[in-house]
């Protein structure tokens, strides 16, 4: 069954532009972005020009660029003169889908304008440009070197490889005038190293260049020192006492236990044993084989995406699947929509896979199909195709309407790239209450068909899974009997300050067969 996208009339969207309802205002403006609704320019930059939310501004902003009007450019440019950090990273996207040059031009100002996370909120958009343009990727990353924090560079430095011309941008990273850029640097190419990377000649020259500091010694110094003595295989100083004086927390600052772990292996047996004390006093009492880090797309082994629908506004699914009679329930019951991506990275045509879904729920996927063909937010889908599912259980549907019904999400429940970013204080992590073991398809079975599935989500404040998506999966029946399961999952809320939070979360499993 095919799908083609519908249109939707613009008198009742303009109604809700402008209504006095903030909820309305968003919800408008992601239509008009979805169905790139004609006609309406005119009445966006009015409300454009009143509206007084940023992350509101942020959506209507996003909704001109996607209409494309020459007429209502300038209703764009007067906002982003206003300087919200929200509008500068829609700006950015937009950039860098139609214009990775201008992107590479405009970043300094950005970043600047942004502050001290510019690079990690703008992190997406970098990597888009770069996939856009190859020609112009070293100049974007030192450009973004330059610019970077120290909590930014960590996130740019897992989008660098070990080829071509990065090896060039590593090098100026290890001669940073910053010194926690350079420390950072180094921790991650040791950890690289001892996962099994070779580093090129140039790279391991300049990392294990131990650099005379004066005052006390450094992360930075001794992590050099430990790659001079791996490059020349001699021993050096005992840093033991050192280590031991260390804050606990530092020891992973600049790479997660398992990495620090295999450099703690390559070091003499005094500091290796100092090291690793320090690593177990870091357990969080969460199981390892359910919570890992989240992968970047270079890991995902295959081009296809599978995820749970977006939602418009609060309460879209359920409201969507009563108007269409698709009935809530049904513990293992799934079905999707598979959407065709042409070259260009836009959506080309979507198909309905009902899978174990009732006849009724039909309808349900399919005006997912033609929101799926319609949202077409930044023209940057790098796959081939995507598999929107909709697990029916009653868990995950009342998880979508939940804390967002009625009133307009908070910053941590509307999940906005710039948001995702808003506190970097130290949350109190979630605790598994009910966790549910994913049904390992026949179809897998009979074919032999395993692996390791990483299914990266929401948790919502709540403490239920209000979207999910494979970020690294096996085959299609396995990634979305995951997700399924996933969907099943009830946590405590991360807490911040007392308030419990949204936030993104990683959870593993496995297909063994015995």
């Amino acid at each position: 069954m095919t799908i083609a996208p519908d249109g939707v009339r613009p008198a009742a969207l303009v109604t809700a532009l402008h209504h006095a309802d903030p909820t309305m205002r968003i919800v408008a403006a992601r239509i008009v972005a979805a169905m790139k609704v004609s006609g309406v320019s005119g009445e966006l930059v009015q409300a454009l020009a009143r509206e007084q939310d940023p992350r509101i501004g942020a959506e209507m902003l996003r909704a001109l660029f996607l209409l494309d009007d020459p007429a209502a450019m300038a209703g764009a440019e007067a906002y982003l003169k206003q300087g919200h950090p929200e509008a500068l990273l829609v700006y950015a996207r937009m950039l860098a889908t139609r214009s990775p040059a201008g992107f590479a031009r405009e970043l300094p100002a950005i970043a600047t304008a942004l502050g001290n996370r510019a690079i990690e909120w703008l992190l997406p958009s970098i990597r888009l440009a770069v996939e856009r343009n190859p020609a112009l990727r070293q100049q974007i990353l030192l450009t973004a070197l330059r610019a970077t924090s120290a909590e930014s560079w960590p996130h740019l430095m897992a989008d660098v490889s070990l080829a071509g011309t990065d090896v060039d941008v590593i090098v100026k990273a290890l001669e940073s005038a910053n010194a926690d850029v350079r420390e950072g640097t180094v921790w991650t190419l040791l950890a690289w190293r001892q996962g099994g990377l070779k580093l090129p000649d140039d790279v391991e020259r300049a990392a294990s260049q131990v650099i005379a500091q004066p005052g006390n010694v450094t992360w930075e110094q001794y992590g050099r020192e430990v790659m001079a003595r791996l490059i020349a295989k001699t021993g050096t100083t005992d840093w033991a006492a050192w280590l031991r004086a260390q804050p606990i927390e530092i020891v992973t600052r600049w790479g997660d236990p398992a990495a620090m772990r295999r450099v703690a292996d390559a070091l003499p047996s005094s500091e290796r044993t100092v090291l690793r004390r320090i690593l177990d006093s870091l357990d969080s009492g969460i199981s390892r084989h359910q919570w890992v880090r989240a992968p970047s797309i270079s890991d995902r082994p295959n081009p296809a995406e599978v995820r749970t629908p977006s939602m418009l506004w609060p309460g879209f699914l359920s409201s969507l699947m009563a108007a269409s009679h698709c009935p809530i329930g049904g513990e293992w019951s799934i079905g999707g929509v598979k959407v065709k991506y042409g070259v260009s990275g836009r959506p080309e045509n979507a198909s309905i896979a009902r899978g174990s879904l009732p006849d009724r729920c039909l309808d349900t996927l399919r005006v997912l199909g033609q929101i799926a063909l319609a949202d077409d937010r930044d023209g940057s889908r790098m796959v081939a195709d995507e598999w929107i599912v909709l697990p029916r259980n009653s868990e995950f549907v009342r998880c979508t309407d939940g804390p967002l019904k009625g009133r307009l999400p908070r910053a941590a429940e509307l999940r906005t790239e710039f948001e995702d970013f808003a506190s970097g204080r130290r949350p109190l992590a979630p605790k598994v209450l009910q966790s549910v073991a994913p049904q390992y398809p026949e179809s897998a079975q009979d074919t032999r068909t395993g692996g390791t599935v990483i299914v990266q989500g929401t948790l919502s404040s709540a403490g239920c899974i209000s979207s999910a998506a494979i970020g690294r999966g096996v085959a299609a029946a396995l990634d979305m009997a995951a997700i399924q399961a996933v969907t099943k999952w009830r946590f405590s809320p991360v807490q911040l300050d007392g308030q419990p939070q949204a936030t993104e979360i990683a959870v593993m499993f496995s297909y063994n067969l015995h």
